[in-house]
């Protein structure tokens, strides 16, 4: 089953064919801009339309975007704070400018962390064996 594309339906995913649900070229990586960084990084997430395939994964934020600009934006209910950096977990692709999104191998903390979406989504299912749907409902953040 190759990676889902959007526009896409999202299938269910038994946990034997987790792999087949991500590009294995897409490596995760980690970086740790400041504040403004980040900030920089939503206003570009912002411009994406949902189901464009560039449109972010988020936990933990909440943000506020009009006709594409970001407004505001909160982690765990609390204003970004710009005298400390953040930590994004994304993908290479994402990383390095693709869909648009600011090159994030600049700053400090940046590790390829050498592996790919169905390696980290494997842990993930395993880690938490069985998964309960309830878990896993949309929240609005």
């Amino acid at each position: 089953m190759p990676g889902r594309q959007a526009g896409q339906e999202r299938p269910l995913v038994p946990v034997g064919e987790a792999d087949g649900v991500f590009d294995a070229d897409r490596a995760r990586v980690r970086s740790q801009p400041t504040a403004l960084g980040t900030l920089i990084w939503l206003a570009a997430a912002a411009k994406m339309t949902p189901g464009s395939g560039g449109d972010p994964q988020t936990t933990g934020l909440q943000w506020t975007v009009v006709n594409g600009a970001l407004l505001e934006a909160r982690v765990d209910g609390q204003p970004i704070d710009r005298s400390r950096t953040s930590t994004l977990a994304i993908s290479n692709f994402t990383a390095i400018g693709g869909d648009g999104y600011p090159k994030m191998g600049n700053h400090p903390g940046y590790v390829n962390t050498g592996l790919n979406d169905a390696e980290v989504l494997r842990a993930y299912i395993a880690a938490r064996s069985p998964l309960k749907l309830a878990e896993y409902a949309p929240d609005n953040r």
